[in-house]
């Protein structure tokens, strides 16, 4: 009797028990970067990207210098 109890408990806690969350892809780190004014040697900004955001940047000055 006590473990067709239990059976049932478990079952319907199963059953209401939530879905598990789809895997989160962990968040890309952020590369920052520190660039000089062409204008001022005293002027600098600060350029903070993701590793893929800078190799798709790499890439598109790559490009964009072939062309010209």
């Amino acid at each position: 009797m006590f473990t067709s109890f239990f059976a049932l408990t478990l079952a319907a806690a199963l059953q209401n028990a939530p879905a598990p969350e789809a895997a989160k892809p962990a968040e890309e780190k952020k590369i920052c970067v520190v660039e000089q004014s062409s204008y001022s040697r005293l002027a600098r900004k600060r350029i903070c990207r993701t590793e893929r955001e800078m190799k798709e940047q790499q890439e598109r000055v790559e490009r964009d210098s072939r062309l010209h």
